[in-house]
């Protein structure tokens, strides 16, 4: 044996040591010879003929000077690693079929396996992919596997940490497309994820919610909402769901009315800075929400009707046309007015004598008669017609502190001592005034 096993090179074949003057026999010689070779086999050649068969304990030395791996078997020098081309390299292929030559040669897709990418383009598709040295292209994930959006992939020079899932057979991209803080142009679809439904409470609590479109069940009445300044969020009633109007916990577009949704009505919701969460509700049915910040005098609402004339020669007013139409009145602080056209004409009558017109609305809610006479004109001789058009501005006011919607009959009285009145027709108009 040449080396003792400790590393000690030991000549302890026969004869030796040899001695002075003395014949050295040829199977001694053998033995050394053969020691030596032996020996020197067990060394480590510079030119790489030795196949190491141990570990080599380095006793904290090191190698220097060594060259950068190239095989998967190699080990890397410090600079390789540092310089980080180990898993990275200028990517090829197309936008969205991203292929990757590394060196060494990545020969078998692994759980976990790291990759590092810079792309050549924004990709086009949902579904891009990736082959690093011409192994089977798997598509590009994020988050747990949801599908890019078009242009995640930014384009030529996005740097892509890629790390792949062997139980999905995808690769994961670490690094998508983030949302600045600036300014954003989106340039894709953005999706309000859908929350988990929250029962209906004094106070909603939406930033326990999951999503930012939610289902509000229940009927308990709501006057706070509980959000983070600058949230957005979408609530969709499941019911009939009452909204009490509050100036800064729930500022209703109702002009501080409140609001009880029907199925499916829709309220969108902002918190500013200033702490105000505003509330727009879009009915399910498309009408629009009707508003009581009216200013004063505005004509809120009116309404028409027209019915034929008559003729009387009653010398006391008479109820002579009616005409039925409904009104309801939209505000809580407003005056319902009526107006009327005469047409028609008024026989000659005695002389001096007035032919009078009464003209009234009746509330069939209140059973009574509201209006005030109004003088048509005067017959201008024996037998003699003449026409006449009388606009009457019939202020009759009717108080809606109490009033619901109801059916008015509109009726018009007019009469003569002694001459014949005929009316053509009669147009009504209903008006609503906020006072």
């Amino acid at each position: 044996m040449a080396f003792n096993g400790s590393g000690l090179f030991v000549i302890d074949s026969t004869g030796q040591p040899v001695s002075a003057n003395t014949l050295i026999e040829s199977a001694d010689f053998n033995a050394l010879t053969a020691d030596l070779a032996a020996g020197l086999s067990n060394c480590i050649t510079k030119d790489g003929q030795q196949t190491i068969t141990a570990n080599l304990p380095m006793a904290t030395y090191r190698h220097t000077g060594v060259g950068n791996a190239v095989a998967r078997t190699d080990y890397a020098a410090a600079g390789q690693v540092q310089d980080g081309k180990l898993n990275w390299v200028d990517g090829g292929g197309t936008a969205d079929a991203i292929t990757a030559t590394y060196s060494p040669s990545i020969t078998a897709l692994v759980d976990g396996q790291l990759c590092c990418v810079r792309a050549t383009a924004s990709n086009a598709t949902t579904t891009p992919t990736f082959s690093p040295n011409g192994l089977t292209a798997r598509t590009i994930v994020k988050v747990g596997g949801t599908a890019l959006a078009v242009g995640e992939i930014v384009g030529d020079g996005h740097e892509l940490i890629l790390r792949y899932d062997l139980t999905n057979t995808r690769w994961e991209l670490i690094n998508p497309r983030a949302a600045s803080l600036a300014a954003n142009t989106f340039t894709g679809l953005q999706t309000w994820k859908a929350s988990a439904d929250i029962a209906s409470a004094a106070t909603v609590d939406l930033t326990a919610a999951t999503g930012n479109t939610t289902r509000i069940t229940g009927t308990t009445a709501t006057s706070a909402f509980t959000m983070t300044a600058g949230q957005w969020h979408m609530v969709i009633a499941d019911g009939a769901w009452p909204l009490t109007y509050h100036a800064t916990t729930n500022k209703l577009n109702t002009g501080g009315s409140n609001y009880t949704c029907a199925a499916g009505d829709r309220v969108l919701l902002h918190k500013d800075n200033s702490g105000i969460i505003q509330a727009t509700i879009f009915k399910n049915n498309g009408t629009a929400v009707v508003s009581s910040s009216y200013y004063a005098g505005q004509v809120i609402q009116e309404v028409y009707a027209t019915d034929a004339g008559s003729t009387t020669t009653s010398a006391t007013l008479a109820n002579v046309t009616a005409s039925t139409k409904t009104i309801t009145p939209k505000s809580s602080n407003s005056t319902i007015i009526v107006e009327c056209m005469f047409d028609g004409k008024i026989a000659a009558g005695g002389a001096g004598t007035n032919t009078t017109a009464k003209f009234m609305l009746y509330d069939y809610g209140n059973s009574a008669d509201i209006g005030q006479e109004y003088t048509l004109g005067v017959g201008s001789g024996a037998g003699a017609n003449v026409q006449t058009e009388a606009p009457c501005n019939l202020a009759a006011y009717v108080s809606n502190a109490a009033l619901t919607a109801r059916s008015f009959t509109l009726r018009a009285r007019y009469g003569t001592a002694s001459a014949t009145v005929t009316a053509t027709n009669h147009v009504w108009r209903i008006r609503e005034v906020q006072n």
